[in-house]
């Protein structure tokens, strides 16, 4: 598993953690970033943009992914806020799949991280290369009156994220 912390990126950096015990650290290698392994004995490096796993060449099976995003939580809010849209900027290929859930708290009693879609594969179809905005709408059921949620995005093949935009609003008795 490859973490990357961009906390502080408006700083100009950014950390990259790797599950691996052996794991030295990232180079860039003609334009591609890739990882560093040394296990004592040889040096090897692990692409980490390669066809073989995105599938971006469109020959080889792309992996399956997911990624599940921190969780948004705020004591301040009540029963009058609502998630009114998210917006996904994204680019990939175009054959390749991604679907969007999310989960709240409103129905968990036993701590369950149980998902429900928001929106499928169809939703995010690439016809064209380039960056592509979706606009996701909850419907009344979903995503309200949670003081805490969060989103699961997964699928196969490559795929970029450049951004996710998640817009509420709150009303009731201002006080």
């Amino acid at each position: 598993m490859v973490v990357v912390d961009v906390r502080n990126i408006d700083m100009g950096i950014t950390n990259v953690h790797v599950e691996d015990g052996n794991f030295r650290g990232m180079v860039n290698v003609d334009e591609m970033l890739v990882g560093w392994n040394d296990d004592s004995t040889t040096k090897k490096l692990f692409d980490m943009c390669s066809t073989y796993k995105t599938g971006i060449d469109g020959t080889s099976d792309a992996i399956n992914w997911s990624l599940e995003t921190k969780p948004l939580y705020d004591p301040n809010y009540n029963t009058n806020t609502h998630v009114t849209d998210i917006w996904v900027m994204h680019e990939g290929s175009s054959d390749k799949t991604m679907t969007c859930d999310y989960w709240d708290n409103k129905n968990t009693t036993d701590g369950s991280t149980t998902y429900t879609s928001i929106a499928l594969s169809t939703d995010f179809t690439l016809s064209t290369p380039g960056i592509k905005r979706n606009r996701l709408l909850p419907t009344t059921a979903q995503l309200q009156n949670s003081d805490i949620y969060k989103f699961k995005f997964s699928g196969t093949g490559y795929r970029k994220f450049h951004g996710l935009q998640v817009n509420q609003i709150t009303f009731g008795e201002m006080v």
